[in-house]
């Protein structure tokens, strides 16, 4: 007999605010996070202020802040959507964003619309853009 799996992949793409994106094909869902060089470049995250879970957004939105003891940035949402879940582990601490941005999410969303996915940049081009 013969069987078919389903292929899941995940997309990871970047913004221009030094934000991540992994959207999962499957869930349909995108965990967004900041990337190493903005948590560089703010120092050590001391608080995060989230969305309200269920709170709908349009792309460009200031959708949260991360608070250093330096400054006060606002997560710029990457894509048009609703927050689904924030990452509880981080009411507490944040030392999680501070020792690994890039593998730390803060907000897990549903997009809007896709294709906004599109606008975003890939590893490399983000990478170019620090030059």
């Amino acid at each position: 007999m013969f069987r078919m799996k389903y292929m899941f992949a995940t997309i990871k793409k970047y913004s221009q605010f030094h934000e991540w994106v992994v959207y999962d094909t499957e869930t349909k869902l995108a965990k967004i996070g900041i990337t190493d060089f903005c948590q560089q470049q703010i120092g050590d995250v001391a608080h995060v202020k989230f969305p309200q879970v269920g709170q709908k957004f349009k792309q460009l939105e200031s959708i949260g802040e991360l608070e250093t003891l330096k400054i006060s940035i606002d997560l710029i949402s990457p894509f048009s959507g609703e927050c689904i879940a924030i990452n509880e582990n981080l009411l507490d601490s944040s030392t999680q964003i501070n020792e690994n941005a890039e593998k730390t999410w803060i907000i897990l969303a549903k997009l809007q619309n896709l294709n906004e996915l599109d606008e975003l940049l890939e590893k490399d081009q983000y990478l170019e853009s620090l030059k």
